[in-house]
């Protein structure tokens, strides 16, 4: 198989966002296709290696094998859904998902300039249960292992694929999840969602609020759910949130601190707490306005499912299914946020 220089690059963006941890790509390089570790570790950092990995596997004629792999792999994937109609790889209908409710939960513990967290990777890792579990939405981890970084480059790659996908894969929504540090720089006072990876000594910071207001902004999904859990001090979360839109319904909540608001969504997600069967963004943050103090709270256009309680019989499950997806619970999540020291000054363009 010889790659057109598109076709290379929807593979090398869909193999980034499908494996956002490099080490489930290298697992299933040795297992799968019996690849030496040094076949799969050529080059200075994930993105190179993914490229050199193409490269080598296009050379050897092995290339056709390891695209039906990793759609196999992970045949849900919305980062591969371009991958699938670039390289006209269909798989069955029912590995598909057929709801278009994808979600991308970010939780990063790890730091290599501003200190360990504890709370993120816990807190999260429980609300991706909960919208697996009761949400039917398809969740993509970043990390997928606790305590392993997550670089600027595989942060943005992988908001890009959540909110601009390709127009034929676009989900109906979308929803983001981040828990980690939010940085500020104090001279033209630009705000940050924070990455592994970021140095604000050495200009390198994160995803712009502003830079997210825009991607929200220019996305065809017509609903979106926008939820930052943040440890860091004076940060604006208005400069993300586009405000009102035709034709798009967005809930969005910003809150600093201890990450508190993971407990309290823990508690206003659960559907088991109202008499109704069915929470709406509406009111989940009717829930959190009473129990969250001065955290960002904004809904705008339609309401939006989020959760719902299960009812026995498959036939009443099956009649959900074509209206309102369910969603899970989530539990209560409580460690503390270790502040470091305060941020200096610096600028960061979204643009790769």
């Amino acid at each position: 198989m010889t790659l057109e220089g598109k076709q290379r690059e929807i593979l090398r963006k869909g193999i980034l966002g499908a494996y956002p941890s490099e080490d489930k790509l290298v697992m299933l390089m040795l297992e799968k296709m019996d690849f030496k570790l040094e076949q799969v570790s050529r080059g200075e950092g994930y993105e190179t290696r993914v490229f050199n990995l193409i490269t080598d596997l296009e050379a050897d004629g092995t290339l056709n094998d390891f695209i039906e792999w990793i759609i196999e792999d992970k045949p849900n994937s919305p980062y591969l859904k371009e991958v699938r109609s670039a390289f006209n790889k269909d798989i069955k209908d029912d590995k598909l998902e057929p709801q278009g409710r994808y979600a991308l939960v970010v939780s990063i513990n790890t730091y290599n300039s501003l200190g360990k967290l504890e709370a993120p990777a816990d807190s999260s890792e429980t609300i991706a249960k909960l919208l697996e579990t009761y949400g039917e939405f398809h969740v993509s981890r970043l990390p997928e292992t606790k305590d392993m970084p997550v670089t600027l480059s595989q942060l943005k790659i992988a908001l890009g694929q959540l909110f601009k996908p390709e127009r034929g894969n676009i989900p109906e929504t979308a929803l983001f999840y981040f828990s980690g540090r939010g940085i500020r720089e104090m001279l033209i006072g630009g705000a940050f969602l924070a990455a592994s990876d970021c140095d604000p000594d050495n200009e390198k910071w994160g995803i712009g609020l502003k830079d997210m207001q825009e991607l929200l902004r220019s996305s065809h999904v017509k609903e979106q759910i926008i939820w930052l859990d943040c440890c860091g001090e004076n940060l604006n979360f208005n400069d993300a949130n586009p405000g009102e839109q035709e034709g798009i319904s967005r809930c969005f909540i910003g809150a600093l601190g201890n990450f508190e608001l993971s407990k309290v969504l823990s508690e206003g997600l659960d559907p088991r707490r109202y008499s109704q069967k069915e929470v709406t963004n509406t009111s989940l943050t009717g829930y959190l306005e009473n129990r969250l103090k001065g955290a960002t709270i904004t809904n705008f256009g339609s309401a939006i499912a989020l959760t719902r309680r299960k009812d026995s019989g498959r036939g009443r499950r099956n009649q959900r299914r074509n209206n309102i997806q369910p969603q899970s619970r989530l539990q209560s999540l409580t460690k503390e946020c270790n502040h470091q020291t305060p941020l200096t000054t610096a600028s960061l363009n979204y643009t790769q």
